[in-house]
């Protein structure tokens, strides 16, 4: 019985054994990693390292009521974030405010208010939690940035006159990165960065705009997205190609990502949407056979980059998520766009059918 029972621990371990090495050796990365003037390029392959099991999401906190308390109910939220105490904050567009609630879903108070005086807000676009505990909301109708502490006290404007942003961001330093149109002779559009004063520091890429010097709108073309990681660099892309740069604070490009995929197609009620757009009458309507390499780059606090790409299952897009150094981690369905990824919670804003809006906190639950 002893040497039956020895015999079976035996074969039991060399059974995990061997399906751990099979594990392991399935987890290996398949790409490679060249360098070309001082600049590492990151090649992954189509598949990534692990399969969609690897990553489980939690749903832990919903804020938000159709009635009841006003504290709780949203009008239109445009941008949210959380502070390292875990406090959310969310920017109504529409109510012109930004209400912040703790880690539990409590109200606190609210920031701000409709108008063009001090502390007050015409069209709130996007807003930023800096290093130095600053809430800068950008005013898009006042061209101006607006300063907050985090506990709601108004500090200064800093006049924007010249510049609109359709996206932006602010870094440690409280410099600005912005996505401005340009509109001239040759209309496109620039992804820049400002110091603290709004003063042009440099140029990190320029696109072609959607609408053509021969007055064509070119539907479905691709734009710039980015976003900053927790060292300030920029990471960024056009995604005419699926490639994905990364550039230190000082517009120094270090790194490339690139990835091989398989190109979606438009579809059929895709195309017929937007031609029902009304367009300026001297403009041709332009539609390609496939959309851009993918549409938004988000990166977390540990610098995983996000990208959430035009493939889709009933609905809800896939994500290609890449480590800190450009390897193709996993591919996940995500029932939801998210907005913030800090210290492995999701924040993100739903909107049910009958248009009332919840913000949700998922847990990521790790197992590689």
């Amino acid at each position: 019985m002893k040497n039956k029972s020895n015999l079976s621990f035996v074969l039991l371990s060399i059974l995990s054994l061997f399906f751990w090495c099979c594990r392991q050796n399935k987890a290996q990365w398949q790409g490679k990693i060249e360098s070309h003037n001082g600049v590492d390029i990151v090649k992954n392959p189509m598949d990534p390292i692990y399969g969609e099991e690897i990553l489980r999401l939690e749903e832990e906190l919903s804020i938000g009521v159709k009635e009841g308390l006003k504290e709780y109910m949203f009008s239109q939220v445009r941008d949210i974030d959380a502070d390292d105490d875990g406090n959310i904050y969310a920017l109504d567009q529409k109510e012109s405010h930004m209400k912040v609630f703790d880690k539990e879903g409590r109200y606190l108070r609210t920031i701000g208010q409709r108008g063009q005086g001090p502390g007050e807000l015409g069209s709130a676009y996007f807003f930023s939690l800096t290093a130095q505990r600053h809430l800068i909301v950008e005013d898009v109708s006042g061209r101006r940035m607006v300063f907050f502490t985090l506990e709601g006290e108004f500090i200064k404007n800093l006049i924007s006159a010249k510049n609109f942003f359709i996206a932006s961001k602010v870094d440690s330093k409280e410099c600005f990165y912005g996505i401005m149109p340009v509109q001239n002779e040759n209309p496109h559009y620039e992804l820049r960065k400002f110091d603290c004063n709004l003063e042009v520091v440099h140029t990190v890429i320029i696109a072609p705009s959607v609408l053509t010097q021969q007055k064509t709108y070119r539907a479905f073309s691709p734009m710039i997205t980015f976003d900053l990681d927790k060292d300030d660099n920029i990471v960024f892309g056009y995604p005419e190609t699926y490639e994905i740069n990364i550039c230190d604070p000082a517009g120094n490009l270090a790194r490339k990502i690139t990835r091989v995929f398989k190109p979606v197609e438009i579809s059929l009620e895709e195309k017929e949407e937007v031609k029902s757009r009304r367009l300026p009458p001297e403009y041709t309507l332009g539609i390609p056979k496939f959309h851009s390499a993918f549409q938004g780059i988000l990166v977390d606090d540990q610098s995983r980059i996000y990208v959430q790409t035009w493939e889709k299952d009933d609905g809800k897009y896939y994500y290609d998520i890449f480590t800190a150094e450009g390897k193709y981690l996993v591919k996940v369905l995500l029932n939801f766009t998210p907005l913030v990824i800090k210290r492995n919670k999701i924040y993100t804003v739903e909107t049910d059918e009958e248009g009332y809006q919840k913000i949700k906190r998922h847990q990521i639950i790790w197992s590689y």
